[in-house]
């Protein structure tokens, strides 16, 4: 893989993982049960549907990336390694 090619990925992860944190973050918010919406009113639907459903779909997605982001970079090869960048980048939030 070539460096361009590479940057291009990360663009494209970073900006799915940004939309999908924001999902995390409006399934957080709570939705009333399925029984409880007013289903004439579309707003409604459309809420539910992008705090409930999505919010609840984009979990294992980043999951996912997260895995792959993981055995992409080989660091489940070396695990001392892949503790000491752990702890780095926890560090670095304070």
């Amino acid at each position: 893989m070539t460096a361009a090619f590479d940057a291009s990925i990360a663009k494209r992860i970073s900006m799915l993982r940004t939309i999908l944190i924001m999902l995390v973050v409006l399934l957080h918010i709570g939705t009333p049960g399925l029984g409880q919406l007013d289903y004439g009113n579309p707003y409604e639907l459309i809420r539910f549907f992008f705090q409930d459903e999505l919010g609840r779909l984009s979990v294992p997605t980043l999951t996912a990336i997260s895995g792959y982001l993981l055995f992409s970079s080989k660091l489940d090869l070396a695990p001392a390694t892949l503790r000491c960048t752990s702890c780095m980048t926890c560090s670095s939030w304070y």
